[in-house]
């Protein structure tokens, strides 16, 4: 008999990691095999509704616990990360279409890439969580 875990929402959220990782294990080393990758793409797609299906109700706590609304400069940040990021791309594809000697450009980009990657996940983790609306959308 298997015992059942004192916190559920806990309990899904590691069995949606561990489904994450084997799908990703899968979708890797299934690259040329067609029923492999189907089984890693339906487990990725388990995971994340178990993901989403931990979050549940919050309690008064958690509600008071939550980090406060984005505010515009952090929709500045993200904005101008993004614009580095096409930038850089820019600037990565006419050193490439020269001699191609310059080493900078590359690790320039893999830089902004991951500050930008990094900092955007964070942006929209905090937008579902803080309550925060988009801000074209109008609230009356």
């Amino acid at each position: 008999m298997i015992p059942m875990p004192s916190n559920p929402r806990r309990f899904r959220r590691v069995t949606a990691l561990l489904l994450f990782g084997a799908a990703g294990l899968a979708l890797y080393l299934g690259r040329h095999v067609f029923f492999v990758r189907s089984f890693g793409l339906l487990a990725m797609l388990a995971a994340m509704g178990l993901g989403r299906s931990s979050h549940g109700a919050l309690s008064i706590a958690e509600q008071r616990s939550r980090p406060p609304p984005l505010t515009i400069v952090h929709w500045v940040i993200a904005t101008a990360l993004v614009v580095a990021l096409l930038v850089m791309g820019h600037i990565v594809s006419v050193a490439l279409q020269g001699d191609g000697t310059e080493v900078w450009p590359a690790y320039a980009f893999a830089g902004v890439a991951l500050v930008t990657f990094f900092y955007l996940s964070l942006f929209l983790t905090r937008l579902g969580e803080g309550g925060t609306r988009w801000p074209w959308t109008r609230t009356d």
